[in-house]
């Protein structure tokens, strides 16, 4: 396997499509000057704050959890084991706010025995409507 390319893959989006030969040494370029940018691992925005104002006449929102599909349910239980080790979340019993997780099944690609479950946060009706504009400091 080539180093540079398990660590910054290219893939075409569709096996009918001609790989762009320019976009991918343009990609893997960039994987090269910046490293630090593309590991395969959780980053950290360090010196930076992000002061999320919210609209003086607000309530709190908590949605309930959306139904997950039985097929998904060990995997997504295990993903969000995963993020509260990794220091991602914190397990809460109780909070104003909740908005509902929403997990996507990425695409199984080559060398991978299990498509990667993505977990999101829809905060479009939590959060997004009640905040004003986010000023960074």
């Amino acid at each position: 396997v080539n180093i540079k390319q398990a660590i910054c893959p290219v893939w075409p989006i569709s096996q009918e499509l001609k790989p762009d030969a320019a976009l991918q040494r343009a990609c893997r370029q960039l994987c090269q000057e910046f490293p630090d940018l593309f590991k395969a691992e959780l980053g950290c925005l360090k010196d930076f704050q992000l002061d999320v104002k919210f609209k003086a006449d607000t309530k709190p929102v908590f949605c309930k959890p959306r139904v997950v599909p039985f097929a998904i349910q060990e995997d997504l239980s295990k993903a969000y084991d995963a993020e509260i080790a990794r220091g991602v979340w914190q397990s809460v019993q109780f909070n104003d706010y909740g908005t509902s997780a929403v997990p996507i099944r990425k695409v199984t690609l080559p060398g991978q025995t299990i498509a990667k479950l993505w977990v999101c946060g829809d905060y479009s009706v939590t959060v997004n409507p009640h905040s004003w504009n986010h000023i960074a400091t």
